[in-house]
């Protein structure tokens, strides 16, 4: 979340934020920093490639998520209404 607040947000440098775990009652605060925003987006360059060979190829293999029960590609062997 911190590295999509820094791109939408370009004049923002730092950003405090919070975890808050109701059930143990506890609190993890951290400060993010606007000279770590790659290392925050990184995490999701596997998948960015991934869209990104299939937006090229037009090759788009099915991948089981948790949102297949809501897909309206029926023909997919990972779609749960089947």
């Amino acid at each position: 979340m911190a590295g999509a607040a820094f791109v939408h947000f370009p004049s923002l440098n730092r950003l405090k934020s919070a975890l808050a775990f109701v059930v143990s009652n506890d609190l993890v605060k951290k400060v993010h920093e606007r000279e770590h925003m790659e290392t925050y987006l990184h995490v999701f360059q596997p998948q960015l490639e991934r869209l990104s060979v299939a937006h090229e190829t037009s090759v788009w293999n099915p991948v089981s998520g948790p949102l297949c029960r809501f897909c309206p590609v029926k023909s997919c062997e990972f779609n749960g209404s089947r």
